[in-house]
């Protein structure tokens, strides 16, 4: 009989562990085994989201954004998602209005149903891990302008992009077109005559007999295209650096990734123009700035004192 009752307090626990609602400073988790989710709360102006939590003495690892984690959070202005998180569900950012911008950690491996479904987003790249995007993913985003699809997307779900009616620029970095013939209306709203599709090299006639993406009159291979990775526009200063520097000559939100020179990544970033990027803590020595702004890709050395 002790065993039995021993037993059951051990499930009664378990059970508890995986069920558990917490918050730590303002944001709301849930544990899902051995992984915490940001789940739905009234969440205002900027969030930073911490790449581990600790509840009940036990540090968890934040590995997701909920279903309707920030559902109509319309107040909602900027998000810092960590490196540990590897998906954004279903409605994660539905109707935050107030959200221009967001940088989508490399991290991240599939995008849900809905999940910027009217989100106030300008434009939005698409990091090199995501496999999937969701149904509807970016409905009614009608002020984002560019979207930037990497080579590892291999879905896109119905209406992914229905109503973007401010689209002018779509990058798509994958040489084989995504088959969008089971994902209905994939583009529907956007101005398929103004947006410009730019593919890579040599993919301009796979894309004109693709199912939906021949919809577009103006396809365009990257050699008149862009993604630049210097610009004499783009000036880095003071550089050398001390402490801080700002970036001249960018519009609106950038994204930012600060390497070494063995590639590492340091800093992973958004920043808005005249923003000051810190780097005190980090020794002296040379780095490298990657940009990300507008469709278009630069990188940059800086020398830290």
């Amino acid at each position: 009989m002790k065993k039995l009752l021993l037993f059951i307090s051990c499930a009664i626990l378990s059970l508890s562990t995986i069920a558990a609602n917490f918050t730590v400073d303002g944001i709301y988790y849930t544990i899902s085994g051995s992984n915490v989710s940001v789940t739905s709360g009234g969440y205002t102006g900027a969030i930073t989201i911490p790449a581990s939590v600790t509840y009940n003495s036990i540090t968890y690892p934040v590995t997701a954004i909920g279903n309707m984690a920030f559902a109509s959070c319309s107040d909602l202005t900027s998000v810092s998602i960590p490196s540990s998180v590897t998906t954004i569900g279903d409605d994660a950012f539905y109707r935050c209005i107030g959200l221009t911008s967001l940088v989508i950690p490399t991290s991240v491996t599939s995008i849900g149903n809905y999940a910027f479904e009217y989100a106030g987003l300008t434009s939005i790249t698409i990091p090199s891990s995501v496999s999937s995007i969701g149904q509807h993913a970016f409905n009614f985003c009608t002020s984002l302008k560019t979207v930037t699809i990497p080579v590892s997307v291999s879905s896109i779900g119905t209406e992914a992009f229905w109503a973007c009616s401010a689209l002018t620029s779509i990058y798509v970095n994958r040489s084989i077109p995504v088959d969008l013939t089971s994902s209905d209306n994939v583009f529907y709203g956007v101005n398929q005559t103004s947006c410009v599709l730019y593919v890579p090299v040599g993919a301009k006639t796979a894309y004109q007999a693709a199912s939906q993406w021949k919809d577009f009159k103006n396809i365009v291979e990257f050699t008149t295209a862009v993604p630049r990775i210097d610009d004499e526009r783009i000036n880095i200063h003071p550089n050398p650096v001390v402490d801080k520097f700002k970036i001249d000559g960018l519009e609106g939100a950038t994204e930012l990734i600060l390497m070494d020179i063995n590639g590492k990544e340091l800093l992973h970033k958004e920043i808005l123009k005249d923003e000051n990027v810190s780097v005190s803590e980090f020794p002296a020595g040379m780095y490298f700035v990657k940009l990300s702004n507008n469709g278009l890709n630069y990188k940059k050395k800086i020398i830290k004192k």
